[in-house]
């Protein structure tokens, strides 16, 4: 009875093993068909607007709120494309909402005032 017994949990063990081996490669296809489905890039950023025009001090640097870009892309692009679609987005130039406005003063050197007049382009 003993050995049966352990057989039987031997058997249970390995098909538990099995399904996690199963379920852990089924999520990773998954995972790649759902980012192979958008694809972001980007021209040189040194050359976007946001980067050639904003000398302000503290100002993040382009990889920063570039990955949030694509991160907000693929997310959003995920959710409206139909099985079977790929959307290819390259971003040729970039100026982020606000603008820093140095006459204010130095408190707010690192302060993006945004406004009407400073609406963001993509």
């Amino acid at each position: 009875m003993n050995r049966i017994s352990s057989r039987c949990r031997w058997f249970a063990i390995l098909a538990m093993l099995g399904l996690l081996v199963a379920s852990a490669t089924t999520t990773q296809a998954a995972e790649a068909t759902d980012a192979d489905r958008v694809t972001v890039n980007w021209t040189d950023p040194a050359q976007f607007t946001e980067v050639r025009y904003s000398h302000a001090f503290g100002q993040p640097k382009p990889e920063t709120w570039l990955e949030a870009m694509r991160k907000t892309v693929v997310q959003r692009a995920d959710k409206l494309l139909k099985p079977g679609q790929h959307l290819d987005v390259t971003f040729t130039d970039v100026k982020l909402a606000g603008q820093y406005e140095p006459w204010r003063g130095p408190a707010y050197r690192d302060v993006r005032v945004v406004r009407d007049m400073y609406p963001p382009r993509i």
